[in-house]
């Protein structure tokens, strides 16, 4: 974890994340596996930060530890764009990308199965086997973003989004996460039309039992 200023920030190689602090710490770097580890056993909702002789000090209610900081931060993260600001996102789009994200191989080499496809009106994804495609105003350029990425983001409340030059920006208030994004080519859309289109498609009756 790297602080600087007012915000602490961690990066993967493929997701970024960034959180502002209630006041400032200084400019260090933690490792991120102890801090994670150390949070975790403390019981109390709400942490309290300090630095003293060189270790930052982790306190809750009734328990406290200490880590060593590291004065060269390593973290290769001065050169990734930052967005200022995240503009609100569009209703369904976060669902409809974790729905989509569902059907990848995430581990595939091969970036039109490992990755969903979005454009400014629809988001679509493949496993070669299984197509879907979720026709919707999303508000946001055309890109390719990691499935797995979407998938661990699945569980956290984002309302705001920001595309820039090869990130993918998602937050809310006290939060922003950025994902690595690739605009290689995907399948021509006349393909996929091909593959999905329906000659006269015609109502089914489910049996009763399967409603």
């Amino acid at each position: 974890f790297k602080f600087m200023d007012k915000v602490i920030t961690s990066f993967n190689g493929e997701i970024m994340a960034q959180a502002k602090l209630s006041h400032k710490l200084g400019n260090f770097a933690v490792a991120a596996h102890d801090l994670i580890q150390l949070i975790t056993k403390l019981p109390d909702e709400e942490i309290t930060l300090t630095i003293k002789d060189q270790q930052l000090i982790i306190a809750g209610k009734k328990k406290r530890a200490g880590l060593t900081i590291q004065n060269d931060i390593l973290l290769p993260v001065e050169d990734i764009p930052v967005p200022t600001k995240l503009r609100k996102i569009k209703e369904g789009v976060m669902e409809a990308l974790i729905i989509a994200a569902k059907i990848c191989i995430s581990e595939n080499e091969d970036y039109r199965v490992s990755h969903v496809q979005i454009s400014p009106d629809k988001i679509q994804a493949t496993d070669k086997l299984r197509f879907i495609r979720i026709k919707i105003d999303t508000g946001l350029k055309t890109t390719l973003i990691p499935s797995g990425a979407i998938l661990a983001l699945s569980n956290l409340s984002i309302d705001r989004a920001s595309l820039g030059k090869g990130w993918l920006w998602l937050g809310n208030k006290s939060a922003q996460l950025g994902i690595c994004c690739t605009e290689e080519e995907y399948y021509d859309d006349e393909l996929i039309d091909t593959v999905i289109s329906m000659d006269k498609p015609k109502p089914i009756q489910l049996p009763k039992e399967m409603i």
